[in-house]
């Protein structure tokens, strides 16, 4: 339902202290020594925003609250201070605890390549205006634009607490940047920070948001899953909420491309959280295939969870529809990994490298980004149902990533498919470009530690 408010009628509100200002992206902490209610009762907060199949074309804007009393509305426009739009959100309470409130506001009919301005009206109360951009016009296919790429922020405590030392059977403490798998091996300090429980996440959002910052033309962050450690723990939602407006920059917020891991098998929580920028009742179960188009470029979000047969027949539709009008780059993104360094191929996985692989090497995919492995890896170019390896330029597909947003960093082990392998948390900036593809992959200290780039393949 969408309402006309001028900038004259807000100020009139303003002027008349019946709306009060908050600070864009301000921290209301959540209070996880509580067992419900975790916000304060006038928290505004963990102002998100999610793409979906559209990203030039639509967004969904959201946030939390700690009371659901009064009206939830989003006013925004394309000129800072000028809101000559309203959307009403949809809003409910989170669950697997009691207490506070998720806020859906769905856009439509945006205009690709555009920065929009926006204050939150919650309660009675407005925040100071934030931002964000939508994506390149899916038509242009000389568009120039980055992504971030990365996977697996949860921590390894069971409430997300900020640092507290609860003792594993060995003696050591949980909640530290691990270099390796704590059930396995012995716990150590992160080797570059030695930083402690969710700093370890935080820290990584604190090196998004300084590249986030510095280049500009970062569309979004595709996160490949993973993001708590109980998916339907509201504490642990809240504390993820939380960290994510760290990556928020001068007011204008980072959207999010999500995508489920293993650790958010419940849909209900994640739906609260993520909603869906596509459908008109946002409490439907995730998508399983979600493709997203940014002028030259289209990424395939698919759901590992979900059954691989049944995503596998929707990947098929998808890509027969989108025949005779391929992009010049395809990439896809999920969470188990078909071609894993840290653990074992699982079951999943297996059912992947049967049903998914192929169909990305039918389609030309160029690369393919895994998370859930807690280390790093990229592989040798794929081919074969990923069989043997074959040039990029014969038709071989990239397999790069295995999840290190914060999560405990496992050891990576050497594999035949493997060209790169190592144990260290990392985010990937992908630059998108007419005549080249690169992957650059940022250690969590900013050092650029590999390179992928790839020039245009005939479709």
């Amino acid at each position: 339902m969408y309402r006309i408010i001028t900038p004259v009628f807000m100020g009139t509100l303003l002027g008349a202290g019946l709306l009060a200002g908050l600070p864009a992206g301000a921290r209301a902490e959540c209070d996880l020594s509580r067992d419900d209610n975790l916000l304060a009762e006038d928290a505004i907060t963990h102002f998100r925003v999610i793409f979906g199949k559209k990203p030039d074309r639509k967004a969904l804007v959201s946030w939390s609250t700690g009371d659901d009393a009064g009206s939830h509305m989003l006013h925004y426009g394309t000129a800072p201070g000028d809101y000559d739009n309203s959307v009403q959100a949809i809003s409910g309470e989170y669950k697997g605890d009691k207490g506070d409130f998720y806020h859906h506001a769905q856009l439509v009919g945006l205009d690709a390549d555009t920065r929009y301005y926006f204050r939150i009206e919650s309660n009675g109360a407005l925040t100071d205006e934030m931002s964000f951009t939508t994506a390149p016009d899916r038509d242009d296919d000389e568009a120039r634009f980055k992504l971030l790429v990365g996977g697996d922020s949860r921590t390894d405590d069971d409430v997300d607490d900020f640092g507290e030392e609860d003792d594993f059977a060995d003696g050591s403490s949980a909640g530290r940047c691990y270099d390796h798998d704590p059930s396995t091996v012995e716990i150590e300090p992160d080797p570059i920070t030695g930083l402690y429980g969710r700093r370890c996440r935080q820290e990584m959002n604190g090196l998004m948001a300084d590249l986030f910052a510095e280049h500009p033309d970062i569309v979004a962050l595709s996160h490949g899953g993973d993001y708590i450690m109980t998916g339907g723990s509201w504490k642990q939602w809240c504390a993820w909420l939380e960290d994510h407006q760290e990556t928020t920059v001068d007011g204008r917020l980072l959207p999010l491309l999500p995508t489920r891991g293993n650790h958010e098998s419940h849909e209900g929580m994640y739906t609260a959280v993520f909603g869906d920028p596509d459908l008109a009742d946002l409490k439907s179960a995730p998508r399983d295939v979600v493709v997203s188009r940014f002028g030259g470029f289209a990424l395939v979000t698919l759901d590992s969870e979900a059954s691989i047969s049944a995503v596998a027949d929707t990947l098929e539709d998808e890509l027969d529809a989108m025949a005779g009008n391929m992009p010049r780059w395809l990439a896809a993104s999920y969470h188990e990994p078909a071609f894993p360094t840290a653990k074992g191929r699982s079951g999943r996985a297996d059912k992947i490298l049967d049903e998914w692989v192929p169909q990305f090497e039918d389609a030309g995919f160029d690369v393919v980004f895994e998370s859930d492995g807690h280390a790093y890896k990229r592989s040798e170019p794929r081919a074969s149902g990923g069989s043997v390896e074959r040039s990029h330029e014969d038709g071989g597909v990239y397999y790069i990533g295995e999840g290190g947003l914060g999560a405990p960093i496992r050891e990576s082990n050497s594999r035949g498919y493997l060209e790169k392998h190592g144990s260290f948390r990392h985010v990937m900036i992908v630059r998108i470009h007419p005549e080249r593809l690169v992957v650059k992959v940022k250690r969590v200290d900013d050092d650029t530690v590999d390179e992928l780039r790839l020039t245009p393949r005939p479709r």
